[in-house]
C-alpha cells in the first residue's frame, strides 16, 4: 500500500470549488485510477487557516506500481483537465509508505542531525 497525498496551497480567498471537487472530481479519479489500483480516495479542508493549504486529497493505491501505472495511464490527463475546473493552484504531490506493519509505533532520534520524531501504521487486514 502507498498514499499519496494532493495538496493546494491557498487561504480563504484563493478560489476553489468544492462542489466539484467532492461530486465531479473524486468519481472521476475513481474512474479513471480504480482499474489500476487506487483503492480508496478521501479529501479534507483544513480548519483556520489551514496551514497554508486549502485542500488536501489522499488516494491509497495498492503498491507504488499501481501507482505509477494510474498517474502515467492516459485517463491522468483527463484527471488533470477536471483540477483546472475546480482551481487555477496546480496540486503538489507528496507520497507516503508504512514504515512499519501490524499496529506498531516506535520513537526514532534524536540524532545529531535530526530531532525525535515518532512513527506508526495502523493496518485494517487484508482487502477483498
Amino acid at each position: 500500500m502507498i498514499t499519496m497525498y494532493v495538496t493546494y496551497a491557498g487561504n480563504a480567498d484563493t478560489p476553489f470549488d468544492r462542489e466539484h471537487w467532492i461530486n465531479v472530481h473524486f468519481p472521476l479519479v475513481l474512474e479513471c485510477w480504480g482499474p489500476y489500483g487506487l483503492e480508496r480516495l478521501a479529501g479534507f479542508f483544513p480548519q483556520g487557516d489551514g496551514g497554508g493549504l486549502i485542500a488536501i486529497a489522499t488516494c491509497v493505491f495498492r503498491d507504488e506500481a499501481a501507482m505509477r501505472t494510474a498517474l502515467a495511464s492516459p485517463e491522468t490527463a483527463q484527471v488533470m483537465a477536471d483540477v483546472d475546473l475546480v482551481t487555477a493552484v496546480k496540486p503538489q504531490r507528496s507520497l507516503a509508505i508504512p514504515l512499519l506493519s501490524g499496529g506498531n509505533a516506535t520513537a526514532v532520534g534524536p540524532t545529531r542531525d535530526k530531532p525525535a520524531i515518532a512513527t506508526f501504521t495502523i493496518e485494517n487486514g487484508p482487502h477483498p
